[in-house]
């Protein structure tokens, strides 16, 4: 990630909704959302953090990777989140890190 950031794409959040008929909203990542972005991943359970990340993770760890995942430059390294409520509590994310100029990696939950 280079240390230019681009401008926030604000107009490609849009509202989705579920099949159970409630929405969420999809927009891009921002620095903001990193204790929000922290909160869900702690809220999933064992089974689910071992097959995101790949390895039982420590709090610390969720803390770094947080972090990490809402440091975006919306180029190279983009995530995308699902958000519901007034307060934006965040129900979905996605990561996209490209690792060469023509070799892209995907983190879905």
């Amino acid at each position: 990630m280079g240390d230019e950031q681009a401008a926030y794409p604000a107009h490609l959040a849009t509202d989705v909704i579920l099949r159970d008929g409630s929405t969420v909203r999809v927009r891009p990542v921002r620095p903001d959302d990193e204790l929000r972005l922290l909160a869900f991943l702690r809220m999933l359970s064992e089974q689910s953090r071992v097959l995101r990340f790949f390895s039982p993770t420590s709090d610390t760890a969720l803390g770094q990777m947080a972090r990490r995942e809402t440091q975006v430059d919306y180029t190279r390294h983009y995530g995308l989140v699902a958000t519901r409520g007034a307060d934006d509590e965040i129900v979905g994310h996605a990561l996209y890190a490209a690792i060469t100029e023509d070799k892209p990696r995907l983190h879905l939950p």
